[in-house]
Formats: structure tokens, C-alpha cells, sequence
């Protein structure tokens, strides 16, 4: 099992990066459509994509053994479909965040257990041991009151469609906090070795 620290503390490690993310990207119109609910709530420094997180960790032993494993997995995946809530995004917790619940589907959870028993051994996570795997979209993440009350009223406006299909997996890395910092795609792994990229339209 890998050794599992605080988020907090996840050191920036050589190639510049604090933390690494496996994640299933959305469309390109969906993306767009994200962007223009931030700039509704004026969230402007959130750069992520549009996606439902598979995986986080941190400091991996080799960079490169992780874009091994990952490939392997992802020729070995067919296309995920994900399904987001049909009754929209929804505040989380204080509503300081909220977005899409995602559909607890077999394939999804299946790549969810591969991926982490693949990568566990080769990074560090700051998940804690036995922590569920809570498939979601994140919409927006708050830093105060305000930003959190307008993010709610205009959430019933964000239309991100029924879900799509995840035809790849990108290994991404941050710099910075996960507000303000920036999000690099590292490398995309086609499922089942198809060359379609994440900008497929959605279901």
C-alpha cells in the first residue's frame, strides 16, 4: 500500500509538480460551458478542465513508470460512459463547492480499484486508507460567503447534458494551490489504443 501523507503537505517534487491527478476529461463544449458559469460567479482562477477525478497522488517514484502502468491500463479499458445526476449540480457539504454527482457505474468503479492498485505502489496519496471513491464533477470551488451564495443561485443554470463518453484518460499535474494554481495535461492514454481525443461531443 502506498504511504499516505496530508494534501496540505505534498512537497513539490522534481519535475515542479505538488500534486498529479488521473482524470477522465470532459468535452470541449462542456468545458466551455463550465467556463462560462465561472465567469457568471467571477471565478477566474480555477484553470482546471471539466472532469471526474480517478485518482490523485503525489511524489511518484518515476514519472515514467506511472505513464507506463497508465498506458497499459488504458489499452486494456474500452470507452467509459459517465452519467452525470439528471437532476443537475448540487451544493456539497457548507456549499463552499458543489457540481455533478456521477453515476456509480461497473466500469467506472472497475478503472477507479485499477487504477489505484496500479499506481499505489509507485506514489504517495494524501487519500486516507479505505477512503470510498466518490465519483463526481466538480462545478466550483469557493473561497468565501459571497462566492459561495452566487455559486448556488446560478448552479441550476449550468447545463452540462446527461454525462459523455470517456473515450481517454489524461495524467495532469498541479503547480500551485488547486485555486490559482495551474493544471498541466502530462499525457493522454486512448482507450483501447483508439487516437480519439477528450473532445468528443456529449451523450
Amino acid at each position: 500500500m502506498a504511504p499516505r501523507i496530508p494534501d496540505d503537505d505534498l512537497p513539490y517534487d522534481a519535475n515542479g509538480i505538488r500534486e498529479y491527478g488521473v482524470m477522465l476529461h470532459a468535452s470541449a463544449a462542456q468545458n466551455r460551458a463550465l467556463r462560462r458559469f465561472h465567469a457568471e460567479i467571477g471565478l477566474t482562477d480555477f484553470s482546471s478542465r471539466a472532469h471526474v477525478s480517478i485518482h490523485n497522488f503525489g511524489e511518484p517514484q518515476s514519472l515514467g513508470e506511472v505513464m507506463v502502468r497508465l498506458s497499459k491500463l488504458a489499452i486494456a479499458t474500452a470507452p467509459i460512459k459517465i452519467e452525470l445526476d439528471p437532476d443537475g449540480a448540487k451544493p456539497w457539504g457548507e456549499g463552499l463547492a458543489g457540481g455533478f454527482k456521477v453515476s456509480e457505474t461497473d466500469d467506472l468503479m472497475a478503472f477507479n480499484a485499477a487504477v489505484n492498485a496500479a499506481l499505489d505502489p509507485v506514489t504517495k496519496s494524501p487519500r486516507a486508507p479505505g477512503r470510498k471513491f466518490w465519483p463526481h464533477l466538480t462545478a466550483y470551488l469557493a473561497t468565501d460567503a459571497h462566492e459561495a451564495e452566487l455559486a448556488k443561485k446560478l448552479l441550476k443554470s449550468l447545463n452540462l447534458g446527461k454525462g459523455y463518453v470517456a473515450r481517454s484518460v489524461q495524467l495532469t499535474g498541479r503547480r500551485g494551490p488547486a485555486r490559482g494554481g495551474n493544471y498541466t495535461t502530462l499525457a493522454t492514454f486512448h482507450f483501447g489504443g483508439l487516437r480519439v481525443g477528450p473532445t468528443d461531443p456529449p451523450m
